[in-house]
């Protein structure tokens, strides 16, 4: 299953580039893993929530929006309350970005247009992922941090992503050019599989939610496949 992951097929269209790596946060203990594929775009998360006070529960950590004219997906790592506010913006924001993009420019529009809706203050120390597909033009994949927005391409984190396991299992299994969104699905979902095991706060899912390029959205939690635990456990033990 791990080597199927490494058969990856070109692109034809999206220029791949290093992850661009946010600061950390020792409270976001959050996996988030986020795919821009040559036919979608791909997120997937732990459902772990840890109260301040300590009570841990499982609650979804990915938000959907779509209509006729776009679909929109959204992931974050830090306070559940915060992102509802600002995934709240982020979906009032499309109509504007609906009306002003063009082919040339439709990404910098989104960043422009979804900048305001990150100046709140529920906006700080908040990491996440947006996965949007306006009518007309190819799905894309933003990451952002604070009131920073970058775009971003196969394989990048928020949360504790950024660890030495999953920075060792990133360069040992995501390819340069882009994977499918059945590849990528399989590969986020393992990468969340390992963060469950060896990162403290992470755990349950894990959920994913997909962009196809047709507009139609996608979504599950507990896997990909049916035993994806057990799977996955074999074909670590094959390797």
């Amino acid at each position: 299953m791990i080597s199927e992951l490494r058969e990856h097929r070109p692109d034809p269209y999206i220029l791949q580039s290093k992850p661009r790596r946010f600061p950390g946060r020792r409270k976001a203990m959050t996996i988030g893993i986020g795919f821009l594929c040559n036919d979608g775009v791909v997120l997937c998360s732990d459902r772990q929530i840890t109260s301040p006070s300590g009570f841990k529960y499982e609650e979804g950590k990915i938000f959907s929006s779509q209509a006729r004219d776009h679909q929109l997906i959204f992931s974050y790592a830090g306070v559940p309350d915060a992102a509802k506010v600002v995934f709240q913006s982020v979906t009032n924001s499309i109509p504007a970005i609906v009306s002003a993009s063009n082919i040339l420019s439709y990404i910098e529009t989104s960043k422009a247009i979804l900048a305001k809706a990150y100046g709140c203050k529920q906006s700080k120390g908040l990491q996440s992922f947006i996965g949007l597909r306006v009518k007309g033009f190819p799905p894309f994949l933003l990451k952002t941090y604070n009131d920073t927005i970058v775009e971003a391409f196969a394989g990048e984190s928020i949360g504790v992503g950024d660890s030495s396991a999953l920075r060792y299992l990133s360069r040992f299994l995501i390819p340069n050019d882009a994977l499918s969104v059945a590849e990528a699905q399989v590969l986020a979902s393992y990468l969340v599989f390992v963060a469950n095991r060896y990162i403290d706060g992470c755990s349950g899912g894990p959920d994913h939610r997909t962009i196809n390029m047709d507009g139609s959205l996608t979504s599950g939690t507990g896997g990909i496949f049916p035993n994806e635990k057990d799977r996955f456990s074999h074909c670590e033990d094959q390797i």
